[in-house]
């Protein structure tokens, strides 16, 4: 939802850990109360800042233009989640902006909803 799953394969990974593919394995969630699901503003601020910040991690070394593109794209796919889903316009453009803008401030941990 937030990155966690593509930041353990990525740091198992750089581990030297062996993936393997269960194709019976079964995972689900019952309930969606810590973000609201995903058409809530929570969801989209959280997948918006983790995935800038994995995105950042992996490619520190990058240059100016791959970062911006990196950006770009995953910005550009939230605001498609949002006019694809059909989302609140409002609460939506705010939480995916307050997600960016948090990522640019360096702020971590819950968000904090003014």
């Amino acid at each position: 939802l937030y990155g966690e799953e593509i930041d353990l394969a990525l740091r198992s990974r750089q581990a030297n850990l062996t993936h393997m593919f269960r194709p019976r394995a079964c995972a689900s969630h019952r309930v969606s109360t810590g973000s609201g699901g995903a058409r809530s503003g929570n969801y989209l601020y959280y997948h918006a800042r983790n995935m800038l910040y994995l995105a950042r991690r992996e490619r520190p070394t990058a240059g100016m233009l791959v970062r911006v593109a990196n950006g770009g794209a995953i910005v550009a796919t939230m605001i498609a989640s949002i006019v694809t889903m059909r989302l609140r316009p409002v609460a939506s453009w705010r939480a995916l902006w307050e997600g960016v803008a948090d990522y640019r401030r360096g702020r971590t941990g819950p968000r904090t909803i003014s």
